[in-house]
């Protein structure tokens, strides 16, 4: 619980867009997910000597186990570039 610093895995997520490692996210528990394909790993975190899975992303789904709504200025970031993403895609969709 409390706050630590992401490690991305995947930088080239449209997610990360104006995030690098190093930037700071707050997680509320405990709770930590194992993906069986680690090629979905999009960033982890290291508390004392474990790291987990702090993120996810295949194709169009992404998820975090950190709550970006309470992760100050990075978390901010990473809702703005999710909105643009949708905002991205829907206009793509309504182009075809």
């Amino acid at each position: 619980m409390g706050w630590n610093q992401l490690t991305l895995t995947q930088p080239d997520m449209p997610l990360w867009n104006d995030i690098k490692t190093g930037d700071w996210v707050y997680f509320v528990h405990s709770y930590y997910a194992e993906p069986t394909d680690a090629a979905v790993i999009a960033a982890t975190v290291t508390h004392g000597s474990q790291t987990v899975a702090a993120a996810i992303a295949k194709d169009n789904v992404m998820a975090m186990q950190y709550h970006p709504e309470k992760s100050a200025p990075a978390g901010l970031t990473m809702l703005s570039n999710f909105v643009q993403l949708v905002n991205t895609q829907k206009k793509a969709a309504l182009a075809t």
